[in-house]
C-alpha cells in the first residue's frame, strides 16, 4: 500500500509542476520573444506537455513497478530543477 501511495504522491506532485511551469512560460511570452530563447522555450513547453502524457499512460504502472515509480520520481526532481530555471 505504500508504494500506491508514494506513486500517487509522486504524480500529484509532476502534475502540479506541469500546471505551474507551463502557465510561467506564458507570462514570460514578451520577454522571451525580445531575448531571443523563443524556439527553447518552445521546445521545452512540447516537452512539457508530452511528459504530462507519459504520466499519464504510466499512472497504474508506476504503483506496481518499482522502475517506472523510480523513474517518475527522478522526472519529479528535474521538473523541480525545471521550474526553478523558469522562475
Amino acid at each position: 500500500m505504500e508504494a500506491v501511495d508514494n506513486a500517487s504522491s509522486v504524480q500529484a506532485a509532476i502534475r502540479w509542476l506541469l500546471q505551474t511551469i507551463l502557465p510561467s512560460l506564458g507570462k514570460l511570452d514578451g520577454w522571451i520573444r525580445q531575448a531571443g530563447p523563443s524556439a527553447e522555450v518552445e521546445g521545452l513547453r512540447d516537452e512539457i506537455e508530452q511528459v504530462d502524457g507519459v504520466v499519464s499512460a504510466v499512472n497504474d504502472r508506476a504503483a506496481r513497478n518499482r522502475s517506472v515509480a523510480r523513474s517518475l520520481a527522478a522526472l519529479k526532481q528535474l521538473l523541480y530543477h525545471a521550474d526553478d530555471t523558469v522562475d
